[in-house]
C-alpha cells in the first residue's frame, strides 16, 4: 500500500493548478526548509472540511509538482478520534495501541502518513508522496522524533 494523493490531487501533478482547484491563494510559495527545495503554500484564510472537521490546508511542492498535503486541525478529543479514524480507514493503517497515540506509517515507496498533536491545541496530518515522504521521514529520524523502529518498517 502507499499514498497516491489526497483531496482529489495526485502526487506529481501541477501544484499551482491543484491550489487553484482547492481555492487556495498561493501568491507566494515559501521554503518548507531552506535546504531541501520543497515549498509550502499556506493560505490561512482557507479552511477545508476533512473527516468532518475544518482544517487549514497546506500544499507542499518541489519543482512545481505536488508532493504532500498537510492539514492542521483544532485539537479536542472528538476531533482527534475522528481524524485518526478517518486516516486509518482512508490509508489502511493499523490502529495504534493507545487512544492517545498518533499515527506514523512509511510505505515501501517511501510515501507516508503522520498524525501528531502539536502545542498548544492543534494537530497536524501529513500525507506525503515518495519524494517528500523520504525527505520527511529521514528528517524525523535525524531529529529523533519518529518513534520506535517498528513504526518505521515499510508496509
Amino acid at each position: 500500500m502507499s499514498t497516491s494523493g489526497m483531496l482529489g490531487g495526485k502526487w506529481g501533478e501541477d501544484a499551482e493548478q491543484r491550489a487553484r482547484d482547492l481555492g487556495l491563494r498561493c501568491q507566494q510559495w515559501l521554503p518548507w526548509d531552506e535546504a531541501c527545495g520543497f515549498e509550502l503554500c499556506a493560505d490561512q484564510e482557507k479552511q477545508v472540511t476533512h473527516y468532518g472537521h475544518p482544517a487549514t490546508l497546506y500544499l507542499i511542492r518541489r519543482q512545481g509538482k505536488l508532493e504532500a498535503v498537510q492539514l492542521r486541525f483544532r485539537r479536542d478529543d472528538a476531533v482527534w478520534r475522528d481524524v485518526r479514524a478517518g486516516a486509518e480507514k482512508e490509508f489502511g493503517l493499523k490502529k495504534p495501541a493507545a487512544a492517545d497515540d498518533g499515527l506514523y506509517q512509511v510505505f515501501k515507496d517511501r510515501s507516508l502518513v503522520r498524525l501528531m498533536k502539536e502545542p498548544p491545541q492543534s494537530m497536524l496530518l501529513t500525507v506525503a508522496g515518495p519524494r517528500f515522504g523520504a525527505f520527511y521521514s529521514d528528517r524525523l529520524l535525524s531529529l529523533g522524533a519518529a518513534g520506535s523502529l517498528n513504526s518505521l518498517s515499510a508496509h
